[in-house]
């Protein structure tokens, strides 16, 4: 059963209409001492999807609603993507400030601190559906509980669909009664039962509902997921309609539980609209994507998503309580995705996390009285890159400097030479804001596993490798093959980096291998990845093959699956070998990067996937093992260079 998107029904017009009149009364009523907190996340979406912000090209009756019966922020602000945003919204902290945790993780020392165990140690029931994407839930199915959320409903992240027949896990195990089932749904449901489990045990909760919607379908889990229908995932414009609908029914939930008066709703996002969504798979098994392109206060207007301008980062907030938060109010208030955690802390009365810095300013001051938040610039951060802002002006950490009141999309050059006073006066402001906030790291998560000067991490023939201006370099003396090994571990999940030069002979990376014991010393069997002239690379195959059938895996351009016998079952061609060889330049220094999840590997090469294999043999199939670099032998000459891990926990 595929979930239908019928047209606004009278109904839901009346609840709405119901919901505006409640919401409208002027603020008189003393707020609870420890008030329901419904945070609604939604994700890929920014503030020109909203009617109520000036887009036009969707219709979001509930959102308008919400606005409309309380406060609406024109200021509110995320990270440009959607890990750093999550990780800011429930530390309270800037990522740079919790070492930038790797991609998809989360930092260890702050698990116990916080926006969930915080409230939790004031007596809060709490609770998360939909989204998570802070560590892969088949390595670590409660994490959610780690995190302080009593209970959590949330799809399999890089692991199974998220909207039909979504792969859920669902406090700790995985829901088995999904097939036929919208993901959205299953969300709302239970977050709904667990806010009438929270009234009835006369316990204050806090939801907090990462929505799944607006961003669209995962393509990297081996094939596609469901179809919405047709042949076809959902458009955005489906997508931001259902967005909608959820909303809508989550605070029709709130008012028919009794709890509307007791309960601080809060919409926000955790970065701008995508620039494109995955629509279909094309006959030569390639996604295919959408561009998303929005009408905004008549501006065609294409999603900023993993930019720094407003597109990217400048997101929709309201927050609605009838008879604390009068009806209808606009502030233009800063209050960036750090905030959260504190503001909810003062509402609920929790104490801050002690020992730590926290970013975050409150603002519950201007949700309780009307007034203002402390905050004087906002901050925002991805991959090295970072800036500050007030409502005039932006300072990257680069030096780049813009008059937002000039040139508030950045379309023009940075200003350079004399500043007016006044721009001189904001720019000194943001300069010590950023100084007050860590360098964030460039390669988060990722370890360097060569030093660049000697091979004390490392271990291989003697002769046959040596380091030479900052590279591990093969020297071409060996006559036979053999390996140079990594001694830092034996990873299952990571992503490897490194630079290579090929000059001479044939070498490779080889991971997930183990060693083979016989005469020669440093003899290496498992996956290798070919480094040798460009019109070879692309090659996934097995050193020293245990089988015929297992040495040549994949080659360029090949998306690769293995069955269980060991057979292929699935060969699919999603590139030209030639077009993509083109981008290896034999003599000189190219990127390579290697990424082992599950039973899925895949190598790029400059940026580029040059080969993807999908290995369930039975027999041979490895999930973890050594790493090592090889010499093929026979005057082999390869050099290598910036060798990082990250390793999936």
């Amino acid at each position: 059963m595929k979930k239908p998107f019928p047209a606004l029904s009278l109904g839901l017009v009346l609840a709405s209409a119901a919901l505006l009149l409640l919401s409208s009364r002027s603020a008189a009523t003393a707020a609870p001492e420890r008030p329901n907190i419904l945070m609604i996340f939604a994700d890929d979406v920014g503030r020109e999807v909203l009617e109520c912000y000036g887009g036009s090209s969707y219709r979001t009756p509930h959102l308008n609603a919400l606005a409309e019966g309380g406060l609406k922020f024109t200021h509110g602000y995320a990270m440009p993507v959607c890990h750093p945003s999550r990780v800011c919204l429930l530390t309270g902290q800037y990522p740079a400030r919790t070492s930038n945790a790797a991609w998809g993780d989360f930092p260890s020392e702050a698990e116990e601190r916080t926006i969930a165990a915080t409230l939790k140690k004031a007596g809060y029931a709490t609770a998360v559906a939909g989204k998570w994407q802070l560590a892969l839930m088949k390595n670590n199915p409660d994490h959610p509980n780690e995190l302080g959320f009593d209970r959590f409903s949330v799809f399999g992240w890089h692991e199974g669909p998220r909207y039909h027949d979504p792969m859920i896990y669902e406090d700790g195990k995985v829901r088995e009664d999904t097939k036929g089932k919208y993901g959205p749904d299953l969300y709302t449901e239970f977050l709904i039962d667990f806010m009438k489990d929270s009234r009835d045990s006369d316990t204050p909760f806090f939801a907090l509902y990462s929505m799944a919607l607006c961003h669209d379908v995962t393509d990297d889990i081996g094939k596609p997921v469901p179809f919405y229908k047709d042949g076809k995932w959902m458009s955005y414009a489906e997508m931001a309609a259902s967005m909608d609908e959820m909303v809508g029914r989550m605070v029709k939930a709130v008012d028919d539980l009794g709890l509307r008066d007791d309960t601080l709703i809060v919409f926000t996002t955790d970065n701008g609209t995508a620039a494109a969504s995955y629509i279909t798979v094309a006959p030569n098994g390639k996604f295919v994507r959408d561009p998303v392109y929005s009408e905004f206060e008549g501006r065609q207007i294409r999603g900023g998503k993993g930019t720094f301008v407003d597109w990217g980062t400048r997101v929709p907030l309201i927050a609605n309580w009838p008879g604390v938060i009068e009806a209808g109010k606009v502030t233009g208030d800063l209050v960036d995705l750090s905030d959260y955690l504190p503001t909810f802390a003062e509402l609920a009365g929790a104490p801050l996390p002690e020992d730590v810095t926290i970013d975050g300013h409150s603002f519950a001051g201007r949700l309780l009285r009307d007034e203002p938040s402390s905050r004087e610039w906002a901050y925002a951060e991805l991959r090295g890159k970072r800036f500050a802002k007030t409502r005039d002006y932006k300072l990257y950490g680069n030096g780049n400097f813009f008059d937002l009141t000039r040139d508030p999309l950045e379309e023009g050059e940075p200003l350079k030479g004399e500043l007016t006073p006044e721009q001189q006066a904001g720019r000194e402001k943001l300069s010590a804001a950023l100084a007050g906030v860590p360098d964030p790291e460039v390669d988060p998560g990722f370890q360097t596993i060569f030093n660049g000067q000697d091979l004390s991490e490392w271990e291989g023939k003697p002769g046959a490798w040596e380091v030479r201006d900052g590279a591990i370099r093969c020297t071409g003396t060996a006559e036979k093959k053999n390996w140079l090994i990594w001694k830092g571990g034996q990873p299952a999940d990571f992503e490897l980096r490194l630079e290579f030069r090929f000059l001479s002979g044939n070498s490779g990376v080889q991971i997930r291998s183990h060693l083979v014991e016989g005469e020669e010393p440093f003899q290496v069997q498992g996956y290798q990845v070919e480094i040798a002239e460009a019109e070879k690379m692309g090659l996934w195959h097995h050193s020293l093959a245990p089988a015929k059938h297992r040495s040549h895996l994949a080659t360029a351009g090949q998306q690769v699956t293995i069955g269980k016998n060991g057979e292929k079952t699935s060969v699919k061609q999603f590139a030209e070998p030639a077009e993509l060889q083109a981008s290896c330049k034999d003599g000189k220094w190219n990127e390579l990067a290697v990424v082992a999840r599950g039973n899925r590997l895949v190598q790029k090469i400059n940026g580029v996937k040059f080969a993807e294999l999908i290995d369930q043999d039975a027999e041979y199939a490895m999930r973890e093992g050594l790493i090592a670099l090889q010499d093929h032998g026979k005057g082999t000459v390869a050099e290598f260079r910036k060798i990082r891990l990250k390793v999936q926990k």
